[in-house]
């Protein structure tokens, strides 16, 4: 059971970046897998072992009732970065990003 649990998450891991490849423009693709990414390497930091998977439920608890403030300032982080692809000066993209 133990081994079957990371499959599992790296298959669900997985059908984001299928469902952008099919389904997404340039820009909106590349801004998935990047958040696909970071997801897949913080579920590998976390999970890694039984104690760090441990702790890292238990702050699920506090971390959901985030969640619509996170949700929301996730959209609002999306729509900000593919408004800098339409910004006129190719050279501030960057710095604007950050």
């Amino acid at each position: 059971m133990a081994k079957v649990i990371p499959k599992m998450i790296a298959k669900l891991m997985q059908m984001p970046i299928h469902y952008a490849a099919k389904c997404l423009a340039t820009f909106p693709k590349q801004v998935t897998n990047v958040l696909a990414y970071g997801a897949s390497k913080t579920n590998k930091a976390y999970c890694s072992t039984k104690r760090r998977k441990d702790s890292f439920k238990a702050i699920g608890k506090c971390g959901n009732k985030l969640k619509p403030l996170a949700d929301k300032c996730m959209r609002q982080f999306i729509d900000n970065l593919q408004g800098i692809e339409n910004y006129q000066d190719a050279k501030m993209k960057i710095p604007i990003s950050c």
